[in-house]
């Protein structure tokens, strides 16, 4: 099943509508933060997830992607095209990079943690389960309203993890939350790539920050720096069929 949708907006309210029907099925069942995202996880990658009643949440449709029942074995001998340092390679399916950790090494000595296009919490979490501090402040800034409800029902399993969640708007984005911390972690995660033009009070606001911020964009533009490698030139053909940002 296909939807056609004006913009990156309209796309996310119709696809966090799916993934928090979804959510809502595995928390009925599950009580773990690291079980849940499994299983979420292990079901995105087997099936591509839609709605056959665009105005019922609850009309989920599972469609198989292809290789979705390969035995352990097949899996073990398919290979993956991913992306590493600029360049695409060969992966194993069972290759996974680990964002969280990246993250808590960028997050030594910050006071607050803040993801920009959040979604479901993921990578915050994913930080949390890799060992991140407790005494960070986490904060999920996610524009869409079911993002930041399945964000908070997540966060309801882990009363340790010190999580906020608040919206975000990127055509007026702000940043007056950070005022209270003296050192932060911003970032984002294929996000920024969604919005077809970003305004420049985005940077602005983050200037305007009295304490320290260190920012690490996690984005798929290297495009935007040079068109001079294979990688580089799908990123640029894939932001023009689905128009997403094409300079930052």
């Amino acid at each position: 099943m296909e939807e056609v949708f004006a913009d990156w907006r309209q796309y996310y309210e119709y696809i966090w509508t799916v993934r928090q029907s979804i959510f809502d099925e595995i928390l009925a069942a599950e009580s773990s933060l690291a079980r849940t995202l499994a299983k979420f996880t292990t079901l995105e990658e087997k099936y591509s997830i839609g709605l056959s009643d665009i105005n019922d949440a609850t009309s989920i449709v599972y469609s198989k992607h292809e290789n979705a029942d390969d035995d352990a074995i097949s899996k073990l001998e398919r290979r993956v095209i991913g992306a590493a340092r600029s360049a695409l390679f060969e992966f194993s399916p069972y290759h996974t990079f680990n964002e969280g950790a990246l993250l808590n090494d960028f997050a030594d000595g910050v006071d607050c943690v803040i993801e920009i296009g959040s979604g479901y919490g993921k990578k915050l979490f994913q930080m949390w389960l890799n060992g991140g501090s407790e005494d960070i402040t986490y904060i999920a800034a996610e524009p869409i309203k079911a993002g930041r409800e399945i964000t908070r029902k997540l966060a309801a399993l882990e009363p340790g993890m010190r999580i906020e969640v608040v919206d975000f708007d990127f055509d007026k984005p702000d940043l007056g939350i950070l005022k209270k911390f003296n050192k932060v972690l911003l970032f984002t995660s294929w996000s920024l790539m969604y919005a077809k033009t970003l305004n420049a009070d985005f940077f602005d606001n983050i200037v305007s920050i009295p304490g320290e911020v260190k920012c690490v964009f996690i984005e798929p533009i290297s495009f935007q720096i040079t068109r001079d490698t294979q990688l580089s030139v799908i990123q640029h053909q894939n932001a023009v069929r689905h128009q997403h940002n094409l300079v930052h």
